[in-house]
């Protein structure tokens, strides 16, 4: 008889320098990457034709998901590969700007800035259905272990982080503010969310729900501030033409890791690592700690 033990976590922290570690992030009509070990800037896709507000990354099917605000749709591509990238189109959307990958369930996640309507998708763009409509949307990050979603909304000068279950119910409101949040990312692990003030370009954080804010650091660039991503201690956020690593421990620390000469707009860490998954485990978003449930 085949006995099933839940609740019970190993989480492996890989500091492995022979792996890759880099930095995906996006520029008006480019996805680029730079390497965090040899400084190498690369190109992945170019002509996009549209600001790419957000990125995101499914470890499981190794696929790279992003928006193009300009011309309404959701487009993936393989990475890494050995062949040119070539982005294939997963759902039209109107004026879409957040967009996050569940992998234990195998959905999309999307906002449209434009509607106040959050959708949710099969990783191919079938199935789309809308889960539930707000306040003009911006930011979106998921916490699917917990099977929630966390998203901004703005409107008249009132900016407020929401949280939801991934169904769309449950809908509360955890962080009110004066600012426009264009960027959140979540340590499900610690239990923070973390987000960006535009129009203050502070980088502040609170429990996942709601309690306990601070501001983390200044980024010292005012409406400059979308694409952030946490990983363990590391919070990566693009302010400007530069992106940051806030290295956040006993003392925080803050230091430019990249400039490019154009502004950068979103920002996700990719890890080689996170690729050696098998049936059954699965990594945590944002700090690629891995869940493993022992069976025997």
């Amino acid at each position: 008889m085949k006995c099933f033990l839940f609740g019970f976590m190993i989480y492996i922290y890989f500091i492995d320098k022979g792996h890759q570690h880099k930095i995906i992030f996006s520029t008006n009509g480019k996805i680029k990457e730079t390497d965090l070990i040899t400084g190498k800037v690369a190109d992945l896709l170019t002509n996009l034709q549209s600001v790419i507000h957000s990125i995101d990354y499914d470890y499981k099917y190794e696929y790279v998901y992003f928006t193009r605000f300009e011309q309404n749709d959701i487009l993936r591509f393989r990475y890494p590969s050995e062949q040119p990238y070539i982005s294939e189109t997963v759902t039209m959307a109107d004026k879409p700007v957040g967009v996050a990958v569940d992998p234990l369930s195998s959905h999309v996640y999307l906002t449209e800035y434009g509607t106040g309507k959050l959708y949710r998708c099969n990783l191919d763009g079938s199935n789309k259905i809308n889960i539930l409509k707000d306040d003009p949307l911006y930011a979106l990050t998921l916490d699917y272990s917990h099977r929630l979603m966390y998203y901004s909304t703005y409107l008249t000068g009132d900016g407020k982080i929401k949280r939801a279950r991934l169904n769309g119910t449950e809908k509360q409101t955890i962080i009110h503010s004066s600012h426009r949040i264009y960027g959140m990312s979540i340590d499900a692990t610690e239990n923070q969310l973390y987000w960006m003030e535009y129009t203050s370009g502070d980088l502040k954080s609170s429990n996942t729900n709601g309690d306990n804010e601070i501001k983390v650091v200044s980024t010292n660039a005012a409406s400059t501030n979308i694409g952030i991503h946490v990983y363990g201690s590391n919070v990566y956020c693009a302010t400007g033409t530069t992106i940051l690593n806030v290295t956040i421990t006993t003392t925080t620390i803050k230091n430019v890791i990249y400039s490019d000469p154009e502004r950068i707009f979103s920002v996700i860490f990719y890890t080689e690592k996170c690729k050696y998954m098998k049936e059954n485990v699965f990594t945590r978003k944002h700090n690629c700690a891995i869940d493993i449930q022992l069976y025997s």
